[in-house]
Formats: structure tokens, C-alpha cells, sequence
């Protein structure tokens, strides 16, 4: 895909033709190729109202991820291909999971959404094993462990 011109209006172009380099630097990697499988009026949409929202989001790549997700329950965008990692993964959540996700650091949802991602179709039921995660990850820092990982316990 082309980078020197802004893709044309309508159809067909994909992914945000603008986006603060502020609002870019707050979101993982997942969450941008996840704004890069929508239609460009629906994904500067969502960068704009992020950036409107600013620090008052305190997971701007969990609520990108949330607000891609929707937009695919409404036909923004056809469904994310297998392989896509984190934005994948997360295509496949329902509301619960997504706003377990927010309720974390960056970081830490980040982590988890990888780990789901490298699990593949090994995980029969990925909305449950995010909220699982994520129990186990504020779990961890209440204990005052800095764990980021989210999966079920160790030697359980």
C-alpha cells in the first residue's frame, strides 16, 4: 500500500490516512493493523475520537481493539483473516472480554492479546480465556507482582 498520497474516498481505501503521532505512539502494535483492516472513514473515525478522548483513556489500544470490534458487528469491515496476531485475536471477543481488557495497563492487555494470538485455534473459547487472564493478571498485581502474563496459572 502506498504511503505518499492519502488513498481516495470511498471504497476500497483501508486503514487511517491520519492519525496524531501522539495517539500512534499509545498503541501497540496490534492495535494499529487492527485499524488497518477497516475502511479509512471508519478507522479515522476511531483515531479521531480516541484523540477527542485523550488521557482519559487509559488502554488507548484496548479501546482501539474494543471500537474495531464493533465496527465489524456493524459491516465497517470484513472479519480479520487467522494469522493476524493481536487483531485477530481479538476479533473474535465479545463485549466482557474487551472491557476486562480496558480495565488493565496497556502493557499487560497487550500481553495477553499475544498470548491469545500465538495460541491460534488451540483456545476453544478466547473470550473466556481473556477474562481468565485478566483476573489472574490484576490478581498478580495486587500481590505486588509485576507479571504481565495472563494465562491460567502455573502448575495449577
Amino acid at each position: 500500500m502506498g504511503d505518499g498520497m492519502p488513498p481516495p474516498m470511498g471504497m476500497g481505501s483501508m486503514g487511517p490516512t491520519r492519525m496524531n503521532p501522539d495517539v500512534r505512539a499509545r498503541l501497540d502494535q496490534g492495535a494499529i493493523q487492527a485499524l488497518g483492516e477497516l475502511e479509512s472513514s471508519e478507522a479515522d473515525a476511531i483515531a479521531m475520537r480516541l484523540e477527542q478522548a485523550g488521557m482519559a483513556v487509559r488502554n488507548p489500544s484496548a479501546y482501539v481493539h474494543r471500537a474495531v470490534n464493533n465496527a465489524r458487528r456493524r459491516g465497517a469491515a470484513p472479519p480479520a483473516g487467522g494469522g493476524m496476531g493481536a487483531a485477530s485475536a481479538t476479533a473474535s471477543l465479545d463485549a466482557n472480554a474487551l472491557t476486562a481488557l480496558q480495565e488493565l495497563p496497556q502493557q499487560a492487555a497487550a500481553a495477553i492479546l499475544d498470548e491469545l494470538a500465538a495460541k491460534g485455534g488451540a483456545v476453544r473459547n478466547p473470550s473466556a480465556y481473556v477474562v481468565k487472564a485478566v483476573g489472574n493478571a490484576r490478581r498478580g498485581q495486587e500481590m505486588g507482582g509485576g507479571g504481565g502474563g495472563g494465562g491460567p496459572p502455573p502448575g495449577g
